[in-house]
C-alpha cells in the first residue's frame, strides 16, 4: 500500500519545466554527419536563429580504385526554432555544403525539420537529429528525400 501512494504521490506532483534557451550562449561547437563528416560551429544571434557553419574532410578508398580519394567540405546551415520544449528543440533547418578536391565538384543542399534534445543534468551538451529533403548539383540537379545514407546527426556543446 506503501508503495501504491507513493507512486501515485510522484505521479500528482507537479514537475518544473523549462525550455531550453539557447539565446544565452552565443557560440557552440560540435560533430555532424551531413554529406560527409564535419566539426559544426554554431552561432546564436538571436532567441530563436541559430547559424551553422561546416568543415570537413574526407579520406576514401572506393571499392577498385588504387587511389584514395579526398573530398573538403564547407557548409553553412540556417535553423529556426520553431518549438522550444523541456530540454528539447524542434526547429526547421536550410542548409547548402560545397564539396571538392579530387572528387568532382559538387553542391548539396537540405531542408526539413530537425530536433536538438538536451539530457538532464547536460545543459550545455545537445545531441541532434534532421531528416527531410536533400539533394545535390553534380552534372544535373535532383532532390530526394534524405534519412538514411544522408541522415544529418551531431552534437553541439555550447559555450
Amino acid at each position: 500500500m506503501r508503495h501504491l501512494l507513493l507512486a501515485a504521490a510522484l505521479l500528482s506532483a507537479p514537475l518544473s519545466a523549462r525550455a531550453v534557451d539557447n539565446s544565452s550562449r552565443l557560440f557552440g561547437m560540435g560533430f555532424n554527419t551531413h554529406v560527409t563528416p564535419a566539426l559544426s560551429f554554431k552561432y546564436v544571434p538571436a532567441a530563436r536563429v541559430e547559424l551553422v557553419y561546416l568543415a570537413g574532410v574526407s579520406l576514401a578508398k572506393p571499392v577498385g580504385l588504387t587511389k584514395t580519394q579526398t573530398t573538403v567540405s564547407l557548409g553553412n546551415k540556417l535553423q529556426y526554432v520553431l518549438v522550444a520544449e523541456e530540454q528539447m528543440n524542434l526547429y526547421a533547418a536550410l542548409g547548402l555544403i560545397f564539396s571538392f578536391g579530387s572528387t568532382p565538384f559538387q553542391v548539396d543542399y537540405f531542408a526539413g525539420p530537425g530536433v536538438e534534445f538536451f539530457l538532464p543534468g547536460l545543459a550545455n551538451l545537445g545531441f541532434y537529429a534532421e531528416f527531410g529533403l536533400g539533394g545535390n548539383h553534380r552534372g544535373r540537379p535532383f532532390i530526394s528525400t534524405f534519412a538514411d545514407p544522408s541522415f544529418g546527426a551531431g552534437l553541439h556543446y555550447y559555450f
